[in-house]
């Protein structure tokens, strides 16, 4: 049976490569049509996820010719989002939380905000967004109640990001246009990419995927940020390109004192990934790594040479880094659960988990 499953999945892809100019064309004009859009939304939303595959795969790259908006749904309730012709990726951004690679992200993200409200019910938690490009993910927090700073250096972003928070009447998510590092400084070089997906500090960083060029802007450090504000983290999520470390070292003094939650997409690079473990273990954090396995998002890393060649051959891995004792056991219970266990038994070990709380 998995044999047929593998390779009822490569004929599925090699049929979609096939198709997928035709499938670009007929998208555009879906999107463009008020009647067939909002099916395609219900159906992209509610279907299996094999058929979020499709739709991905022959819409993603579909030119945007009319502003719609595009309903995201999630646990917390129904994320709004627009979706301009001026920004092609803003249809990326619709797309993201059914994306196939990214739902075992959007699981952990569920099961953690669910854990949080639970654990300390009234608190107003806040997450801290390194690197947040459009605000995708502090949409998903800030729609389940949390208070949100998304960091970003790129005007589009940030106008992006105000143009979400807006729709959805966010009162609780701050636009903060700077780069994130380890020291203050001011009128620096950010390297930004056309799709801005790419954007770095690290101008080789950027052109190894699209051509970069440089704008100006001021560098602040979360210690000094918190420091200023008197605010102190439940959760930071950094995505910063390969600046993971400049960012983590601006953030001894929170790391010491307060042991925020960490989401972070970290680098290929071994030197990176073992300063991360060098700079994080001390400080009491446990480490694991998001997989797409069947049956087990999160799995546990047991040693730096493990984290240093997780995911090989992929640019990034992404790392879920926390001291937080009783949220690991509840991780390891509902996301990391044993190889043989199935998604039904996770489910369960879920409601157990919850019922005994």
């Amino acid at each position: 049976m998995a044999d047929l499953r593998r390779w009822c999945r490569r004929l599925l892809r090699a049929w979609v490569r096939r198709r997928a100019p035709l499938g670009e064309r007929v998208g555009t004009r879906v999107l463009a049509n008020p009647h067939l859009r909002p099916v395609l939304n219900i159906a992209y939303e509610r279907v299996w996820p094999l058929f979020a595959t499709v739709v991905t795969r022959f819409f993603a790259t579909s030119s945007i010719s009319v502003p719609f908006i595009w309903r995201a749904r999630l646990r917390s309730g129904v994320l709004l989002v627009p979706v301009v012709p001026e920004e092609q990726r803003s249809w990326s951004n619709a797309l993201l939380w059914r994306w196939p690679p990214n739902l075992p992200m959007r699981r952990f993200y569920e099961e953690y905000v669910d854990y949080k409200r639970r654990s300390v019910p009234g608190m107003r938690n806040l997450l801290l967004d390194v690197g947040a490009n459009d605000g995708m993910h502090s949409c998903l927090f800030a729609l389940a109640g949390w208070c949100c700073v998304a960091f970003e250096p790129q005007t589009s972003c940030i106008a992006q990001v105000k143009r979400i928070s807006d729709l959805n009447q966010f009162d609780d998510i701050r636009a903060e246009q700077c780069v994130v590092g380890d020291q203050a400084a001011t009128d620096i070089d950010f390297y930004v990419s056309p799709s801005t997906w790419f954007s770095s500090l690290d101008q080789t960083s950027v052109e190894r995927f699209e051509p970069a060029h440089a704008i100006r802007v001021d560098m602040i450090t979360l210690d000094s940020y918190c420091s200023e504000r008197n605010v102190s983290p439940t959760c930071v999520k950094i995505d910063v390109e390969g600046g993971e470390l400049l960012v983590l070292r601006g953030a001894r003094g929170l790391l010491e004192t307060t042991n925020p939650d960490l989401v972070i997409e970290v680098s290929a690079d071994t030197e990176i990934r073992t300063a991360v473990w060098n700079l994080l273990v001390p400080f009491g954090y446990h480490v694991y790594i998001l997989s797409g396995s069947r049956g087990r998002i999160l799995r546990s890393v047991p040693s730096m040479g493990a984290f240093v060649t997780a995911n090989p051959g992929a640019a990034h891995v992404d790392a879920v880094f926390t001291a937080d004792l009783a949220l690991r056991a509840e991780l390891e219970t509902v996301l990391s659960p044993r190889p043989s266990q199935s998604w039904l038994g996770a489910a369960a070990a879920r409601t157990l988990s919850r019922q005994s709380k």
